[in-house]
């Protein structure tokens, strides 16, 4: 784990820093003789996947499923409360004032509530034992009253919305009663497999609106609710910001604005029981955007490329050669570069404005409707940079910490907790290294303050986290990859992105370049850009995308669509482009990326397998828990090197214990689980999606957890305290189910608001999904989870992307590591992560799962990463072409199952046969490396997972010697059998202790044997709150 060395800063001069990643809240920092804190440097001092100093040990909040369940049911809650955004509110309408408020729901959604998406990131409501709540139920639980003759006319109609000319004159006589407000909610959703839908929707006569406009019913709905009420509230059941200034407009007559609207989300199953708490005042709002809400889609940068196009008119975006359709190979270009979501709006205003003064303001304000970070609260607070925090500093080295202190005070009449944010401005240089005009650095909430009550909130960063990344040089300094350059840093705390509350400057006297990790010390190399060496042929950058990116140096003009001729390939192209998905022993030479030459010598496999007792291997997967790996190094001529620490010495005694045939069966299934191997000691293991319910997809009621609001409200909440809860709160339940891998959480972008799985990831920002995902990862790897971050990465659209991995997603390497691997990158340094999972698209030309820039590149090179790196699903069966390949550019597993490549393993070396041989006569030290490999990253994340049950096993056997006339009072449960203190609900399942023995339930055996004999029984117990164990006792009783 990274320890924090407190260095002075040096008075002066440049520094080349350690390396890049990001921290987890505030480092610390020391107090200056002059009242200022002093800055520090960071030591890298490594990645830490999941929690080894546990040492495979894990157990449950709480002694129940049931219990659990109900805790975590107050939890989501919890979550929806402060993820909750509130949008607008005109002259204060809420919260509601007064009991017994009567109120009148209007929508479809409002009965038939939207709880989440489709896929994998489903859920099941009210079949676990917790109760659903929908809006309706959560409003009167709160003391509202609800329409009921109103409410049956949406219940009556389950397939869709209706126009508010359905309402009959009786239901509207009841509106007098009714009346303290209309109460409107509109949901949207989407699934795994298809994007929303951006031309010829349902309920729009205009071809050209899209899904995320309100359509025509709604509209309806809006105009007969502003006729027949004086308070008109909107609830967006939505985890897709949609196109609304109609309703943000000033309410008039003949308008469609009104009064308040809130984004609720998707609600899972216990969101709703907090919407009421939101209306009427009892929770103060707190949640903040995620995504810029934009006045109009059609004029996004990602409008004019994504999906199939078919929004702009444009061609499907299918690849050609020769003339002829590839029938599976499809195109999506990030044109727009690094001006994503806020980072385009803020830079375009920015621009507009040092050309003519104001115009990039009015710009803006036609343009956005709500910014990124906004939320309005019942509250009121005042801001201050605490007096400890010079307003101007240098920045003397990339590893230096950046420390903002800000004072948040209460000023209003109402309890609230508010968030500050903490933006950075870089130096930009025209023509240079591109830069947004505003990028997040960090961000903090605040506990729940009184009024008149304040609290101090620190918020520190690491100067690279904000270094830019040159990925071609564009300064034209001889290097490549991040730097800082020479300028001034303008670090603001802001309400929103768009609304600066005070500023401080940090300086940089000359360009810093960071050529290593400050996490881990590892090299720093530019994997999808390079034009030679090692990682060429991985490149994600194209003529076209190039000719195309857009530029802060030009007008910023809406990228232009691809063209047919930019999507044609030669048969040699494709043809050279279908065989990077297979890889053949027969086929490796020097020149690939994976190529080894040399094994160590100590290297064996199948040592001691004549000395294993009830064939069990000596050193057992629980005796490797706690113990760190570190892989092997090869060196430029593909020579592998293991370490002679005791601790990689360990492990090369533990693999060297598997024949070849076991060592390959570890590494080819990972089935929706892991198999047995009763050889190591590891025991079938469940993964089971998803993102907002374990089991919710592939679970049945027994094996169910919490249906939780979608991760939209949950990065909603800017709160990552909350957030480890829940990551702890989804452990306890994966140890009560029995689940060691969740693939969760979902950590792609939101790139457009039409991504279908917009639901499943937490936001347009990197740095604020990462934030989020990693608490979420701490929380539950703590518990022994597996959790397979999910899915790296640019899989941020549903179109196209299970056309047998045929998307081809094509990004400069600067956007791709400053958003879209951003959260991947915090997941796995501070979220301690021990999984990740593959995209589905591919990266440039390549497939994910054999896009070795990025698994050994930089998951395992650059970050360390030493969990499991899993395939997204590819079928039942996957071919040893592809098992090679994966394994070969440091993928660990298959989402399927498949054999490895036909093999023989004689005089200590793997053989493979070479082209057109019928006989095992070609060595193979690649294919024994890799493979190898593979299974120390599985078997490293087992061993520090629950896969090992806390090293408790079932059988254990006790035999138990005593007298007669002699007092017995012990437990041999404990240490004796488990290691463990922590046996509870003990009972014999069969047979019985000799007569004058009791068995109590916490283990204890006590009495006075009656007589000598021996009597044997079975015992079912549970072993540190999780575990069911079986133990044999066997009692011999002597006079």
């Amino acid at each position: 784990m990274k320890k924090n060395i407190i260095k002075k800063i040096l008075a002066s001069g440049v520094a080349v820093c350690l390396g890049a990643g990001l921290i987890a809240g505030a480092i610390g920092c020391s107090p200056k003789n002059d009242g200022f804190i002093e800055e520090n440097f960071i030591s890298a001092d490594g990645t830490q996947s999941g929690y080894p100093d546990q040492n495979g040990k894990f157990s449950p909040a709480y002694g129940t499923k049931k219990e659990t369940l109900e805790k975590n049911a107050e939890l989501n809650k919890e979550i929806a409360g402060e993820g909750f955004v509130l949008l607008k509110n005109a002259d204060n309408t809420l919260p509601l004032k007064g009991n017994n408020l009567k109120v009148s729901l209007f929508g479809h959604d409002s009965v038939y509530v939207r709880t989440g998406g489709g896929g994998s990131g489903t859920g099941k409501t009210d079949i676990y034992g917790i109760p659903f709540t929908n809006i309706k139920d959560g409003l009167e639980a709160d003391g509202f009253k609800v329409n009921p003759a109103l409410y049956s006319v949406f219940e009556a109609n389950p397939g869709g919305e209706i126009n508010a000319s359905a309402i009959g004159a009786s239901v509207k006589n009841t509106y007098a009663e009714y009346k303290d407000a209309a109460i409107l909610v509109f949901g949207r959703s989407g699934s795994e497999g298809s994007d929303l839908p951006r031309r010829n929707v349902w309920g729009h006569s205009n071809a050209s609106d899209h899904y995320l406009h309100l359509h025509e019913n709604e509209i309806s709905l809006v105009r007969h609710a502003k006729e027949n009420f004086n308070k008109v509230i909107v609830l967006l059941n939505t985890a897709n910001v949609m196109e609304i200034s109609c309703l943000n407009e000033k309410k008039t007559a003949n308008n469609l604005g009104v009064d308040a609207v809130v984004q609720i989300g998707h609600l899972g199953n216990d969101g709703a029981a907090s919407v009421g708490k939101i209306l009427n005042g009892t929770i103060n709002p707190s949640g903040h955007t995620v995504d810029t809400w934009a006045t109009d889609f059609k004029k996004m940068p990602s409008w004019t490329n994504f999906g199939d196009n078919s929004q702009v008119g444009g061609e499907t975006q299918m690849y050609l050669y020769n003339g002829e359709k590839a029938p599976k190979w499809f195109s999506v270009e990030y044109r727009e570069d690094i001006y994503v979501g806020y980072r385009y709006y803020e830079t375009k205003c920015a621009e507009m404005n040092k050309k003519t003064a104001g115009s990039g303001d009015e710009w803006y304000n036609e343009n956005v409707l709500y910014p990124f970070g906004y939320g309005l609260s019942y509250t009121t607070f005042d801001w201050e940079l605490s007096e400890d925090i010079q307003t101007k500093a240098t920045i003397a080295a990339a590893n230096q910490t950046v420390t903002t202190k800000v004072k948040v005070t209460n000023t209003g009449s109402v309890a609230g907790k508010d968030v500050v944010q903490i933006y950075a401005e870089q130096p930009y240089y025209a023509g240079g290294i591109e830069k947004s005009a505003a990028v997040l650095a960090g961000f903090a909430k605040t506990k729940l303050l009184n009024p008149g009550e304040s609290e101090v909130v620190t918020v520190q960063f690491v100067a690279q986290d904000i270094a830019s990344f040159d990925w071609d040089d564009a300064n034209n300094n001889g290097f490549i990859g991040y730097e800082l350059e020479a300028g001034d840093y303008i670090i603001s705390a802001r309400k929103n992105v768009h609304e600066k509350a005070f500023e401080i400057v940090r300086s940089v006297a000359e360009n810093i370049t960071c050529p290593t990790d400050y996490t881990t010390g590892k090299k720093i190399n530019a994997v999808f850009s390079q034009t030679d060496g090692k990682w060429a042929d991985y490149i994600s950058v194209k003529d076209s995308l190039l000719e195309n990116l857009m530029t802060r140096n030009s007008d910023m003009l809406q990228p232009a669509t691809t063209t047919k001729d930019e999507r044609t390939l030669t048969r040699a192209e494709a043809s050279a482009i279908e065989s990077r998905r297979d890889d053949f022993i027969a086929e490796d030479d020097e020149d690939d990326a994976w190529w080894i030459s040399e094994v160590p010598s100590s290297w064996t496999q199948g040592a001691g397998v004549s000395e294993r007792v009830d064939g069990k291997t000596q050193i057992q997967l629980a005796d490797m828990a706690g113990i760190p790996f570190t892989a092997p190094t090869v060196d430029k001529n593909g020579k592998v090197t293991v370490a002679d620490d005791e601790n990689s010495q360990k492990w090369e005694e533990f693999l060297n214990q598997f024949t070849w045939e076991e060592l390959q069966s570890l590494a080819v299934n990972g089935n929706y689980g892991r198999p047995e191997n009763s050889v190591a000691g590891l025991l079938k293991q469940t993964d089971w999606d998803g993102p907002v319910q374990v089991g919710g997809l592939n679970g049945d009621p027994e094996r169910i957890g919490t249906y939780w609001v979608s991760p939209y409200i949950m990065g909603s909440t800017w709160n990552t305290e909350i957030m480890t809860r829940l990551g702890k709160a989804v452990g306890d339940e994966c140890l009560h189910l029995n689940v060691g891998g969740w693939y969760a959480p979902g950590m792609n972008i939101h790139r457009s608001p039409f991504g279908g799985r917009n639901f499943e990831y937490y936001s347009e920002d990197g740095l604020l999904s990462g934030k989020i995902a990693a608490a979420v990862c701490r929380g539950s790897a703590q518990k022994g989870v597996i959790a397979y971050v999910k899915h790296a990465v640019l899989n941020d659209q549903e179109t196209n992307r299970d056309s047998d991995r045929g998307l081809f997603t094509w990004a400069s390497e600067q956007a791709i590591r400053e958003i879209y691997l951003k959260p991947f990158e915090l997941a796995v340094k501070e979220g301690h992560t021990l999984g990740t999972m593959n995209c589905a698209n591919r990266i440039g030309s390549w497939v994910g799962y054999s896009q070795g820039a990025l698994q050994t590149g930089i998951f395992r090179g650059e970050w360390d990463f030493k969990g499991i790196t899993l395939t997204d699903a590819g079928g039942g069966g996957w071919d040893f072409a592809r098992i090679n390949s994966l394994w070969r550019n440091g993928t660990s597993l298959p989402l399927g199952f498949g054999d490895p490549e036909p093999t023989e393993f004689r005089d200590n070396m793997v053989y493979g046969k070479s082209s057109g041989s019928s006989s095992f006569d070609l060595a193979s030290p690649t294919q024994w490396y890799w493979c190898r490999l593979s299974v120390a990253y599985n078997m490293y994340a087992a061993a520090n997972s629950l896969a090992i049950r806390n090293g408790i096993m079932d059988g254990g056997k006790i035999r138990i010697d005593m007298k007669t006339n002699t007092v017995y009072n012990e437990s041999p449960f404990t240490l004796e059998v488990f290691g463990s203190d922590s046996v509870s609900e003990v009972k014999i399942s069969y047979g019985a202790l000799p007569k004058g023995l009791t068995l109590s339930a916490d283990g204890i055996i006590s009495g006075t044997p009656a007589s000598a004999g021996t009597w044997g029984c079975i015992v079912t117990c549970r072993v540190d709150g999780w575990l069911d164990a079986t133990v044999k006792i066997r009692i011999v009783v002597s006079e």
